[in-house]
């Protein structure tokens, strides 16, 4: 998983996927993206970071089983000014919440635990899964 700052995921998480997307397309598994958009009441704000998710995939070629928009933390108390501006302002526009004096709390940890029951549906139970010594 990753957040996204600035409507992209962090290149660190990009080029790792690129390296590995044979391996990871060849195994189970599952991608979550966190950001404050996927915690946003507006729905516009929401499908963008559904939009998100589609560009990071697209551009690394990994096609995972499952894949969640889940709202995160805004942790402004722990970001430098210009990142607390630019943090505040896209939480503004997204109907987030302001206040830079605190830090606020997003994840809908019954949605992070709907989206973990859901990937291990798509695990199959054989001896016969790759594993990263098989690939």
């Amino acid at each position: 998983g990753g957040s996204i700052i600035g409507g992209r995921h962090q290149r660190e998480l990009v080029r790792f996927v690129r390296d590995y997307r044979t391996l990871l397309n060849a195994i189970p598994s599952a991608f979550f993206s966190v950001s404050g958009s996927a915690a946003s009441r507006l729905e516009t704000e929401r499908a963008k970071a559904r939009q998100f998710v589609a560009v990071f995939l697209d551009e690394t070629g990994w096609h995972p089983a499952v894949t969640e928009t889940i709202g995160g933390a805004m942790a402004y108390t722990k970001y430098n000014p210009f990142l607390r501006w630019f943090i505040k302002r896209a939480a503004k526009a997204a109907g987030g919440p302001t206040d830079t004096s605190r830090d606020h709390e997003a994840t809908d940890w019954s949605q992070v635990e709907r989206f973990v029951e859901t990937f291990v549906k798509t695990v199959p139970v054989s001896s016969e899964t790759p594993t990263l010594m098989s690939v």
